[in-house]
């Protein structure tokens, strides 16, 4: 019987356990709107792309995003592609909850969107909101690791408490029905709740809120609403990124940028690093 000297042993047994740190990110980006003044995103849209690029996720949630919004990033992030529709009608009118990806690092297997509503799979509205809500989500490959993930990416409605808890309650739904066993998974997004709220707590009860249960650092503010409002200290934790509990979260940070005095948007990205097990 042939055995393998200790050097080798070892290298296999590192081979075998590869992973890779995954880079994820949820940005409310404010949509473009004239009202908003200096603020408003041709004012800040090269800062939002610049701030992305330096942060280089392999996976960014957008939400708030209008069609030019979402065409503006794609031109101005080098190596990086796209999914999601239009809230209005499923193609391109209205607000995007987009999920960009970086080619290099992330192969796209599938994707759609569905709506915050009883009817989910045509474009509607649901449980007494003004506006439709959307979930997009994708199914992807970690090109090193040859891992499967799922994220979802969405946008909650700040009026109706009914429909964020049933929104909550649909998303979880749709990731048990399409998540295999023990698959990675993230939910993330602008869910207009805080922490104490029904649907955080039933989010919660499924999966990880990294900022809760990272190994690593966990830095920045706990407010993820500014307001534009430099001359203020955030309180409103509504923006999130959630895990699946076999993901182990290395870092997580809340980034309160302020370029030339000003935010790049009304709300902070979240950022968090996880390890992915080939």
């Amino acid at each position: 019987m042939r055995f393998l000297n200790p050097l080798a042993a070892l290298f296999f047994l590192v081979a075998s356990v590869s992973a890779t740190e995954l880079t994820l990110s949820t940005y409310n980006l404010r949509l473009e709107i004239a009202s908003d003044g200096p603020n408003q995103w041709e004012n800040r849209r090269e800062q939002v792309a610049n701030q992305i690029a330096f942060l280089a996720p392999d996976i960014l949630g957008v939400q708030e995003a209008l069609p030019q919004q979402v065409d503006y990033l794609e031109q101005n992030l080098a190596g990086y592609s796209y999914i999601g529709v239009g809230r209005h009608d499923g193609i391109r009118a209205g607000e995007h909850s987009a999920i960009y990806y970086r080619d290099s690092t992330t192969e796209l297997l599938d994707s759609s969107t569905f709506w915050l509503s009883p009817t989910p799979d045509t474009p509607s509205y649901g449980w007494g909101v003004h506006y439709r809500r959307i979930c997009t989500y994708g199914h992807f490959r970690d090109r090193q690791t040859k891992t499967t993930y799922w994220v979802f990416n969405t946008h909650f409605d700040h009026e109706m408490p009914e429909a964020r808890l049933n929104g909550a309650k649909l998303i979880l739904d749709r990731i048990a029905t399409l998540v295999s066993p023990n698959e990675p998974h993230f939910l993330m997004g602008d869910l207009n709740a805080t922490p104490d709220s029904p649907p955080i707590k039933l989010i919660s009860a499924k999966l990880q809120d990294t900022r809760l249960h990272s190994t690593g650092p966990v830095f920045g503010s706990e407010g993820t609403f500014n307001a534009f409002d430099p001359t203020t200290i955030p309180t409103r934790r509504i923006d999130y990124i959630f895990a699946s509990p076999e993901n182990t979260i290395t870092a997580y940070a809340t980034l309160s940028d302020l370029i030339d005095g000003r935010y790049p948007s009304d709300h902070f990205p979240i950022v968090i690093k996880t390890q992915l097990q080939n």
